[in-house]
């Protein structure tokens, strides 16, 4: 059961679906180790998610950004939390937009800050 839990959680993690082929134990080991590895050596990005409630900014997000009611059709908006999140790293590490697109996909620290 702890398995298929850690599994469901490691897909999550990384936007999979139930769909989507199940990754091995082994896979899921070795993502958990480096995430336990990263949070030993003092991932800043961590301690700040554990001490900043994102969610208390949401409703002036929202607000801020006005989105649409969807009725026109078109894609769904980016949750507005996840793009604070990401405006967060990009500022604390002065990145451009295409460097931020990269690391948030490259960096397994950047991938925990922002679906925490």
């Amino acid at each position: 059961e702890y398995l298929i839990n850690d599994r469901l959680s490691f897909m999550r993690f990384l936007g999979l679906g139930l769909s989507d082929r199940v990754p091995d134990a082994k896979t899921v080991g070795l993502v958990t180790e480096r995430l336990t590895r990263l949070s030993g050596l003092g991932d800043e990005l961590e301690a700040f998610s554990r001490t900043v409630d994102f969610e208390v900014f949401r409703p002036d997000l929202e607000k801020a950004l006005a989105y649409s009611d969807g009725s026109k059709g078109g894609r769904p908006p980016f949750d507005s939390v996840l793009m604070f999140r990401i405006l967060v790293i990009q500022t604390l590490n002065n990145l451009s937009d295409k460097r931020t697109e990269y690391l948030i996909n490259d960096r397994l620290s950047f991938m925990r800050f922002l679906v925490h």
